[in-house]
């Protein structure tokens, strides 16, 4: 069964199912489908534009530390949370995988140089992951992006993780894992 075919037939079935007939106009629904969407791409292409997003943030992190930016703990930090401001201005406005690419690369940028500069900063560990979720969530609720929701999720569970690492309490990943399946049922 195609997708059209597929459409219609769960358009006919919400129709058919319900008591009052739900107000649906399978016009525009169907020429949403047959609109040939300009940007739009596979997951693997989705996929591939996150590790170049993370590869690239990772050259743009070299970079600045070859340009001495990492002798400033305050610049560091600054600089890290104008990136991630900006990656989610910049990807709130526009929707296209090219920019998504891009946001991407300075969204984790950011969260590595705001590491490093709480962490220069004498911070505990705690505080610092902490502070990555805060700001993950934060995220989560400003943009409903898929992709900025695949690597605020990372940084969540990766920021759990730590913290169990950090007070070497290594049973509680066992309940941590089991919680994340709960979650996924």
């Amino acid at each position: 069964m195609n997708k059209l075919n597929l459409i219609i037939h769960t358009l006919f079935q919400l129709k058919s199912s319900t008591v009052r007939t739900p107000v649906i106009n399978d016009e525009k629904i169907l020429e949403k489908y047959r609109q040939p969407g300009p940007g739009k791409s596979g997951i693997a292409i989705k996929v591939l534009s996150v590790l170049g997003g993370i590869a690239a943030s990772l050259f743009f992190l070299a970079f600045l530390f070859l340009a001495g930016l990492y002798e400033s703990e305050t610049g560091m930090f600054v600089f890290g949370l104008i990136c991630i401001v900006a990656a989610v201005i910049v990807n709130s406005r526009f929707d296209n995988l090219v920019v998504d690419t891009a946001s991407i690369s300075f969204y984790v940028a950011g969260f590595f140089l705001v590491g490093i500069g709480l962490g220069s900063m004498h911070l505990n560990e705690y505080q610092v992951c902490l502070v990555f979720i805060g700001m993950a969530i934060l995220t989560q609720c400003i943009i409903q992006n898929y992709i900025f929701s695949f690597v605020s999720v990372l940084i969540i569970n990766g920021s759990i993780l730590a913290m169990i690492i950090f007070s070497r309490s290594n049973d509680l990943i066992h309940i941590l894992l089991i919680f994340q399946i709960l979650l996924l049922v």
